[in-house]
């Protein structure tokens, strides 16, 4: 029994410093869900209040020549790998659910024949006459041999031409470096409000 408990403990700690590395200065006010129709080796996580975007699944593709023309998730700031990027604006949606598909940020470049975790992300637009805000996403992703992939997305909310709210489904592709199919051991996905509309963090 003392062995379990230690085996127990050794297992929570090794997924808060999981966490911890992904989320940073988050972490205490963030919430773990298991994603739809995904194992228990997939964790997002958001600070307490922050209600722009959800995680609604993850899955591992193949990246076409559609894919890989796709526009960047905002923009990486000049100098920095750390989490630091002026946000794109997402387009007017008028009547939800609107789609949107980008891909990462400060990651491996989106290439044809590799393959991507495919992120995809529920983001609520406000109705027209409310205010867009900024908020960005942090991935990591364990594939094979604990290989870690990374990438950022900054995105801006923006205002919707609606009366009422509008939902924005968007699409997040983070290329893994491989053009074999992969081993995915863990994805975790951190999403933060930002300083501003336009500035993360």
């Amino acid at each position: 029994m003392g062995t379990r408990m230690r085996r127990r403990t050794v297992y929570a700690a090794t997924i808060a410093a999981m966490l911890a590395m992904v989320g940073g200065w988050v972490l205490a006010a963030s919430t773990t869900t298991v994603l739809p129709s995904q194992t228990s080796n997939v964790t997002s996580g958001s600070p307490g209040g922050f209600s722009a975007a959800v995680v609604q699944s993850t899955q591992v593709v193949a990246v076409s020549s559609s894919i890989a023309a796709y526009a960047a998730g905002g923009t990486q700031a000049a100098g920095t790998s750390a989490l630091s990027g002026t946000t794109t604006t997402l387009a007017i949606c008028a009547a939800g659910p609107c789609t949107a598909n980008y891909n990462s940020v400060n990651s491996n470049p989106s290439t044809a024949g590799d393959y991507a975790v495919q992120l995809v992300v529920s983001v609520t637009q406000p109705a027209t006459g409310g205010a867009s805000s900024g908020f960005d996403i942090q991935f990591e992703t364990s594939i094979n041999a604990n290989v870690l992939v990374f990438g950022y997305a900054y995105f801006q909310t923006g205002v919707s031409s609606a009366v009422t709210a509008q939902t924005i489904n968007v699409y997040v592709f983070v290329d893994l470096g491989v053009n074999a199919a992969p081993t995915v051991n863990s994805i975790s996905v951190q999403m933060n409000g930002c300083l501003s509309a336009t500035t993360c963090p």
